[in-house]
């Protein structure tokens, strides 16, 4: 019974430890770039799946793209899905890190049409194949033979 008990207040506690980590992420992000002031935040159901995928969240770079991911639901409110929140939670860290490190190259230029291929070669420095690799199996990135 000690045992049990003792493992139960652990696992709390590391969970516990984890959503107060990304909260703080979350508070200096929408501090750098405020929502609206008039916004309905994010919904219930959304905050009960986030806070399950968050408490799991225990490596630096996960806990920032938790972060991002509950910053911008506060600022648009069903503008990321419960699908990116499972895919999410199910990277690892080396993943997370190659993800933030080519996300930012290929939203902006998705803007200006050019291709994924294209933005995983802009990369700096420029990605080898086996971290274009590690893209295709966490599932952000999918191969071409043209890579």
């Amino acid at each position: 019974m000690e045992r049990a008990t003792a493992n139960m207040v652990a696992t709390a506690y590391r969970r516990q430890i984890n959503k107060e980590a990304v909260a703080l992420k979350t508070i200096k992000n929408l501090q750098a770039d405020p929502p609206p002031e008039q916004g309905d935040g994010p919904s219930e159901d959304w905050l009960a799946k986030f806070e399950r995928y968050a408490e799991d969240a225990s490596s630096d770079q996960l806990q920032t793209l938790f972060a991002k991911l509950l910053a911008g639901e506060i600022r648009k409110p069903g503008g990321i899905s419960p699908m990116t929140l499972h895919f999410v939670s199910m990277l690892d860290q080396e993943a997370a890190s190659l993800i933030q490190r080519v996300f930012p190259i290929q939203s902006l230029l998705a803007l200006i049409s050019h291709t994924p291929r294209h933005c995983l070669a802009v990369a700096i420095p420029p990605l080898g194949v086996v971290q274009k690799l590690d893209l295709e199996r966490c599932g952000f990135w999918s191969y071409s033979s043209d890579l």
